[in-house]
């Protein structure tokens, strides 16, 4: 029986792994409901526009839970959560030292993407279940995966990899060769999903994995994101924290985070509360500059 996704850590198995929803068969509610499934998530978005206050964030997840739960067949309330986790690590958990919180988040988060993949894309779901959620199985079903599938795709592979790289390194190293096939599929297939995301996942990514690393793939990389839209000030706070900060650039960090700092944060009305929140990263980052270089 289909176990419905709720805000909890899933059962870790195996060598590093967790336990995949992929693995399991989306159940169909028995009485569709969609208008107030709707109405719902009408609730959720507005409470979500509030999301900088923590308490209101989480009373839109409920929401959205609501929804899903009225219409079990919709993959958009799913969809929506798969960013909300990761939203609430970046923009709110980040400031504590909760840190099996911020473990459950992203676990919430991939789980999330991963029964929206099994409502909108049966056939895909279907391969990673037969051949048992392997990376091999991956590669072969996301050839399969459309445009908008990247939706929950992107969020899956980024929470996914902010799970392994919090879980241990046992678990980075059984994930992040998934991560970065999905990642690269979501490029080919949208490259301008979340303001350049999967450009600016690869330039984190040749920068930070243990092994392979490559400055010159990370550098443009991130301009690659910042030129798809440089209202998402992460891009640029990424760009410093990973590739001038390892590069020793200190005058492209400098750089680079005062643009943060002096941009204005309500130029993209829906990224309000993420550029203020990336502002306050950029600001604390320059204050410590001695002891990044």
């Amino acid at each position: 029986m289909y176990r419905f996704l709720i805000p909890v850590l899933f059962v870790v198995i195996g060598c590093g792994g967790r336990q995949s929803a992929l693995m399991e068969t989306p159940a169909t509610s028995a009485v569709v409901d969609s208008v107030k499934a709707e109405a719902l998530a009408a609730e959720a978005k507005a409470l979500w526009s509030e999301r900088g206050e923590l308490e209101k964030a989480n009373a839109a997840i409920a929401k959205w839970y609501e929804a899903a739960k009225t219409d079990a067949s919709n993959p958009i309330y799913h969809r929506e959560l798969t960013y909300a986790y990761y939203f609430l690590n970046n923009v709110h958990y980040r400031w504590t030292d909760n840190r099996e919180m911020v473990k459950k988040n992203y676990e919430s988060g991939v789980a999330a993407a991963e029964t929206a993949l099994a409502l909108s894309n049966p056939a895909f779901a279907g391969q990673i279940k037969a051949g048992a959620d392997t990376d091999a199985v991956w590669k072969k079903a996301l050839q399969s995966a459309t445009k908008e599938d990247v939706k929950a795709l992107y969020w899956y592979a980024t929470n996914l990899a902010k799970w392994a790289l919090n879980n241990g390194i046992t678990s980075l190293l059984k994930y992040k060769d998934r991560a970065l096939l999905i990642i690269q599929r979501c490029q080919t297939l949208d490259n301008n999903f979340w303001y350049g995301g999967p450009a600016r996942y690869l330039g984190a990514y040749w920068y930070k994995i243990p092994f392979g690393k490559d400055p010159a793939k990370s550098r443009s990389n991130f301009e690659a994101a910042v030129a798809v839209d440089a209202s998402y000030l992460d891009s640029k706070v990424l760009f410093a924290e990973v590739y001038a900060v390892r590069a020793e650039d200190e005058a492209l960090f400098k750089k680079l985070l005062t643009e943060v700092i002096e941009a204005d944060a309500s130029a993209n009305a829906d990224l309000i509360p993420e550029n203020k929140n990336a502002q306050r990263i950029a600001k604390e980052m320059l204050a410590n500059m001695d002891d990044l270089f």
